[in-house]
Formats: C-alpha cells, sequence, structure tokens
C-alpha cells in the first residue's frame, strides 16, 4: 500500500501531464503554404503597385543640375522631425506641398513621376535650372501588424515595397495561439475603408493583389478559439492545483500527526 508521500507524489505528476496534453496543438494548425506538397515552379501574376500621393505623405525631393547656388536653395528646405536625410515635403491637409522657388504644387493625387515631371518643367520655364533631374521618394511608408504577433507594431518601409510575408516576419511570426487561414487586411483607398480576409496556409495568397501591401496598411492577425479555451483551462486548473494541493496538504498534516 502506498504512503501518503508517494500519493502526494503521484496527484502532481499526474495534474503536470494533464496540463502538457492539454496544451498539444495538431501539426497542421502551424503549417504555411499547406497546397505545395513538392517542388514546383509557378509564373508570377502579382507585382507591387505604387499608390498616388496622399494628403499627410512625406516625400523625400531632390534635384540634380549643374547650378550648384540654385540647387543648395531647393535642396535646403526640409520638414521639421523627419527621420530622413536630405530635403523632405509634408503633403498637407489640402494636398498640397510648398516647394522652393516653385511654390505651391497640388501633389496629392499625383504619381511619384507625375510630381517629379511637374517640378522639373516648372524650374525650366522659371528659368532656374536648363535640364534638371528630379527624384520623389515616399519616406512615410509604413505598415503596422497587430495580434497575435511576437513584435506587434509599426514597420517603417523605406523601400516602398513590402509583402504580408515581409511584415509578419518583421514582427517576429505568428504565435503559437495565431489564427493562420483567417488574417485581416485593412486598407483605406480612394476614401472607403476596405477589409480583406488572408489564408496564410494556402499558396493562392501569393497571387492576392493584397500580398503586396500598400501604405498605412493594418494587418491584424486575430487569436483562434483554442487561446480563450487554453486561458479557461489554464484558470481551471490553477484552482484545481490549489484546490488539490489543500487538500493534500490536509492530508498530510492528519497522518502526519
Amino acid at each position: 500500500m502506498f504512503n501518503i508521500k508517494t500519493q502526494i507524489h503521484y496527484v502532481l505528476i499526474l495534474l503536470s501531464l494533464g496540463a502538457l496534453f492539454n496544451s498539444c496543438g495538431g501539426h497542421k494548425e502551424f503549417v504555411y503554404f499547406t497546397e505545395i506538397q513538392k517542388d514546383s515552379v509557378t509564373k508570377v501574376k502579382v507585382y507591387p503597385k505604387e499608390a498616388p500621393i496622399a494628403k499627410g505623405d512625406i516625400l523625400q525631393i531632390t534635384v540634380s543640375e549643374t547650378d550648384e547656388l540654385v540647387l543648395r536653395q531647393i535642396n535646403g528646405a526640409a520638414v521639421p522631425g523627419a527621420t530622413t536625410q536630405g530635403p523632405t515635403y509634408l503633403v498637407n491637409d489640402t494636398g498640397i506641398i510648398k516647394f522652393p522657388l516653385v511654390g505651391n504644387i497640388k501633389a496629392a493625387g499625383m504619381w511619384k513621376d507625375q510630381l517629379a515631371d511637374t517640378i522639373r518643367q516648372r524650374l525650366i520655364i522659371l528659368k532656374y535650372l536648363l535640364n534638371p533631374v528630379v527624384n520623389v521618394r515616399l519616406v512615410s511608408f509604413k505598415v503596422t501588424v497587430l495580434g497575435e504577433v511576437m513584435r506587434p507594431g509599426v514597420i517603417p518601409v523605406p523601400s516602398e515595397r513590402i509583402t504580408i510575408i515581409d511584415a509578419i516576419s518583421q514582427a517576429g511570426d505568428l504565435t503559437i495561439f495565431a489564427n493562420r487561414s483567417n488574417v485581416l487586411v485593412i486598407r483605406e483607398k480612394d476614401g472607403k475603408r476596405i477589409y480583406k480576409r488572408i489564408d496564410l496556409t494556402q499558396n493562392d495568397i501569393f497571387d492576392s493583389e493584397y500580398y503586396y501591401l500598400e501604405n498605412k496598411d493594418i494587418v491584424y492577425v486575430e487569436p483562434t478559439k483554442k487561446k480563450a479555451a487554453s486561458l479557461d483551462r489554464s484558470a481551471q486548473f490553477y484552482t484545481m492545483f490549489l484546490s488539490t494541493l489543500s487538500i493534500v496538504v490536509l492530508l498530510y498534516t492528519q497522518f502526519a500527526n
């Protein structure tokens, strides 16, 4: 017959095993791109698309030419607090930037190449430069990743190009409680807010127009139902453990005396 110390030992082992088995999940729940079963080659169908300039964007605009005096006047302006080096310009609430020597330009709604060409033409017409080269970059490109990822937060994108896989990777990958088949992308475009569900377990994600994220996109990774169940089981296990431990201690005290 077991003594009381042996009984206590077995009770603790059973409780630990119960917690371990409750925490185990299926292998398929953690796998991406489950349809790709073997080596293969497919044609790329989706390419990153440039979005037009919008209100609130911060643009880096540089001008190249041989007249150094004029270039210093143009390339010396900057938006206070901008993190990138070089001249930067804020597209204000009316969609306008104030460019040195040229004046106000309605930038919102333009493509970057269009804005660059507009600035170039005005510099030539106003006879400041003969053959300027104008380059426009968006330096405020960012996406936000929230929910069941290891490091949620805002991700700056200096290259102006990022996929949903890149964003999740930079956020530290998904947690074990992430719902990989139901990732939400929130996008504001043309005065509308668009909600799109993405299934990371399927390989058709690579053909989705939401594979490449756009500026200010929000990626939300929702938890699985198992997370709530796991938290509930943990609370139940903790309560049961304390109750069992109290009973064991009480019995041990009585037998010891």
